[in-house]
């Protein structure tokens, strides 16, 4: 029997393939190729099909029941309040100004939006409240009202008659372009009685400011003025309201205004601890 040793790579003429053999065994044996199993890949076909269609009925049905939520959302929507805003922003701080909360607001664009009121508004934000005044007209007092905004134009009797009715109101801020169409005398001599900040924005128009000088705030004490054109008139009736109620005052807040070089609030008695605080100040006064 002959030696059964590595052969190596010994060459062989006349041999088209040589074999590198150990012993008797053949390093690389040839394996019979296996022919595809035909029912086992239909099966994994059929079962790939049936998860894809099971998919696609689990997403059908995801977007159905957000279509439903949709439609159920919008139809509470329509039966609840529509004019109830959230957040809003309070206006009655005690040593900052324009602090944001989430106070409950009712917007208002007529005397009937007030019978929507709940327990649960802290704000009312006037857009429109000119209409003539009614007298029977009544709304239940709630002492939960803290802020009043008026963006829009009111009829002093309409304004008299929400401080009577929300004796609780703390804080007043007023658009004074969007109230200038109103005529304010009416409000002479009127006391804002349990206001503690009064705000007044975007006074560039309206030239009928005098009438805050000429109302009664006894227990205000932070003033702000913000997006304004202090021109010397405009000035005139806002320090002519400061030395009013410089008692009670002790902070003035100014912010994005114009002020004119000549204006000052050097007038007030240096015994007053008044603060008065100026940023964002405007070089030259918005035109129309």
């Amino acid at each position: 029997m002959p030696d059964q040793t590595l052969l190596g790579n010994e060459e062989h003429p006349g041999d088209d393939h040589v074999e590198i053999v150990i012993g008797n065994v053949n390093r690389f044996p040839k394996v019979p190729a296996r022919r595809p199993n035909g029912s086992f890949c239909n099966q994994t076909f059929r079962s790939k099909v049936t998860l894809f269609i099971l998919a696609m009925i689990l997403l059908v049905a995801i977007v159905a029941a957000g279509i439903v939520n949709n439609i159920r959302l919008r139809n509470l929507d329509t039966t609840q309040t529509r004019s109830t805003v959230k957040p809003t922003t309070s206006y009655c701080p005690d040593n900052e100004t324009n602090i944001e909360s989430t106070n409950m607001g009712l917007l208002v664009e007529s005397a009937a939006d007030l019978k929507e009121l709940t327990a649960e508004h802290e704000t009312i934000i006037i857009e429109s409240m000119n209409e003539d005044y009614t007298e029977s007209f009544t709304v239940n007092e709630n002492m939960n009202v803290k802020t009043l905004i008026i963006h829009g134009p009111i009829s002093s009797k309409w304004l008299r008659f929400l401080f009577k009715n929300f004796p609780g109101i703390t804080a007043l801020h007023i658009d004074s372009d969007g109230l200038c169409s109103v005529d304010m005398k009416d409000m002479d001599g009127f006391s804002f009685e349990g206001v503690t900040h009064f705000g007044l924005d975007n006074l560039f128009r309206c030239d009928d400011i005098e009438w805050i000088s000429r109302c009664d705030f006894p227990k205000v004490r932070t003033f702000s003025i913000t997006n304004t054109d202090l021109t010397e008139h405009n000035f005139n009736c806002i320090h002519a309201f400061v030395i009013k109620n410089r008692r009670s005052l002790n902070q003035i807040v100014i912010k994005q205004c114009f002020i004119c070089k000549t204006c000052s609030f050097k007038g007030i008695s240096p015994g007053n601890k008044l603060s008065v605080r100026i940023s964002g100040s405007k070089r030259i006064p918005l035109k129309y």
